[in-house]
């Protein structure tokens, strides 16, 4: 079984700063300001898929606007349960540009899926 490799994708930027959602493929990442620097996750919250995109940032933290999660940008850690982690991309500046490294997926198999879900997950 081989993975497919990481791919650079260029950060949507504007005056305003830098655009909340980015959409590569099927996937759907949120796009933070902190400091100037873009941080890039996943959009869809770890604890039931709300819109991290649309949540509210104070600072490094993001809350997420459907049962207000609490996740560190600089970590990923949840700070409101600790059995939920925010999964973050690498980030680059060249050429004067921003560019997020979009790691694939990794694939669950229908077992490990049901395994989770028993647990909760």
């Amino acid at each position: 079984m081989t993975t497919a490799a990481p791919v650079l994708v260029l950060l949507p930027h504007s005056e305003l700063g830098f655009a909340r959602r980015l959409v590569h493929g099927d996937r759907v990442f949120a796009v933070f300001d902190v400091d100037g620097e873009p941080v890039v996750t996943d959009d869809a919250c770890p604890h039931k898929g709300g819109r991290l995109s649309e949540g509210v940032v104070r600072g490094e933290v993001v809350r997420c606007p459907v049962h207000g999660y609490a996740f560190d940008l600089a970590t990923g850690s949840c700070r409101t349960n600790d059995s939920y982690e925010l999964r973050r991309y690498p980030v680059l500046y060249r050429d004067g540009q921003w560019w997020v490294q979009i790691v694939p997926p990794k694939k669950v198999r229908w077992y490990q899926r049901l395994r989770l879900r028993a647990a909760g997950g």
